[in-house]
Formats: C-alpha cells, sequence, structure tokens
C-alpha cells in the first residue's frame, strides 16, 4: 500500500512533484545505475544514503536561514553519515557567505489541490535582489531537477501560494572528501526555456501519474 506525505483536505493522499517524476520521467534511471555500479553498492542503498544526508542538509538550513525547527527525528540518521553530512554542511556555509540571499521562508509544505500533486520547496526569499525559488542538492547533477525546479516555482510558489518568482535556482553543494566546502549554483530566469521545458515535462509525467492511477484502480 502507497504511503503518501501529502493529502487532500478529504484525506487522500497524493504523490509528490518528485515521485512524479521519478515514476513517470525515466530522465535519471541509466545515470543512477551507472552511480550504483561505480561503488559498488545496490541502487536502493545509494538512494537511503543520498537522501539521509540531503534530508539533514535540508533541515539544518531552514534552522539557520529561518530559525525553523528541524524535528525530533533528524539525530536518528546523523551518526550514519556524520563525515558526509558535515562536508555538506560546509559546503552549505560557504554558498550562504558567499551569496546574496535574503530568505523569506523555508521548507514550506505545498499541495495543489486541482492538480493533486505535493511538494516542499527548500528555500524562498530575495537572491540577488529578485524573488527567487531555491533546491538544495547534495548529489549528482540530474536531467530531472530542472522539472523538480520549474514544478515548486510555478504550480506550488506561483499557482498555489501566489507569490512572485523570477528565478529559479539549483545549489550542488559538494559533499565528498574532493569538494568539501564547495557548491555550484545554476541561476535561471523563471520564463527561461530550459525551465519552461522542463515544466511542460513535468505536466505530462503528472498527467501519465493520474492516468497510471486510474488504470490501477
Amino acid at each position: 500500500m502507497t504511503e503518501y506525505r501529502y493529502h487532500l483536505p478529504s484525506g487522500e493522499g497524493i504523490p509528490s512533484v518528485t515521485e512524479v517524476l521519478h515514476r513517470n520521467l525515466g530522465w535519471d534511471t541509466e545515470t543512477l545505475m551507472n552511480v550504483a555500479m561505480d561503488v559498488g553498492k545496490g541502487l536502493r542503498f545509494i538512494k537511503r544514503e543520498a537522501a539521509d544526508v540531503g534530508t539533514l542538509v535540508h533541515a539544518y538550513a531552514a534552522k539557520m536561514l529561518c530559525n525553523k525547527d528541524p524535528g525530533e527525528e533528524l539525530p536518528e540518521i546523523r551518526s550514519r553519515i556524520e563525515g558526509r553530512l558535515s562536508r555538506a554542511l560546509s559546503s552549505l556555509h560557504a554558498w550562504v557567505g558567499s551569496t546574496d540571499f535574503v530568505p523569506i521562508w523555508a521548507e514550506e509544505r505545498v499541495v495543489n489541490e486541482g492538480l493533486r500533486v505535493g511538494g516542499t520547496p527548500d528555500l524562498y526569499g530575495l537572491l540577488n535582489g529578485r524573488r527567487a525559488v531555491i533546491d538544495l542538492k547534495t548529489g549528482r547533477e540530474y536531467a530531472s531537477h530542472r522539472c523538480q525546479i520549474a514544478a515548486y516555482a510555478t504550480r506550488l510558489v506561483m499557482d498555489v501560494r501566489n507569490e512572485l518568482v523570477e528565478d529559479v535556482a539549483i545549489v550542488y553543494l559538494g559533499k565528498s572528501e574532493d569538494d568539501a566546502g564547495t557548491f555550484k549554483q545554476h541561476v535561471f530566469d523563471v520564463a527561461d526555456r530550459r525551465i519552461t521545458a522542463g515544466l511542460e515535462a513535468f505536466d505530462l509525467a503528472l498527467k501519465l501519474e493520474h492516468l497510471r492511477a486510474e488504470a490501477l484502480r
């Protein structure tokens, strides 16, 4: 039975933006398999390990930038990933220290009832004086990331919260011994074709998600 993190007012569970992309887009499958084979680990282990680091970094960023409570469950996974976590956090501090970013909110859960999809954008605020949605990543770059940030900015922040979005940014935080304390930032105007194409791809993936649900009833 599927467990959902997001729900409609009726209590019905709905998928997240990332779940929609993972199940229906398929752009990242080959890359993920190659990563798993490179390090000699199973794909499930790779994804769980990366998710743990990402969860803690997102919680830390929300606490540091917006004083948001990270929750009580986080220390349970901290010990398994201490080295990678500390390196990713040093990269986060490097980004904060060298970027003109003024936070407005962080880690807010948003549900688009009409489209039946939810998500939790990492950060929203002023980036170089322009209103932006920012996605923090602690892993490799994947093609679907632009679809994800496009969906967050348009389908959640603009369509549901009615907040202006001028730019989107994807920030990759180094977590290996070689790239600790470093980051790579990609900033796009929300009207950039690379982002509008990502949004179109997400909308198609969401349509497939809903068709899949109807077919499997």
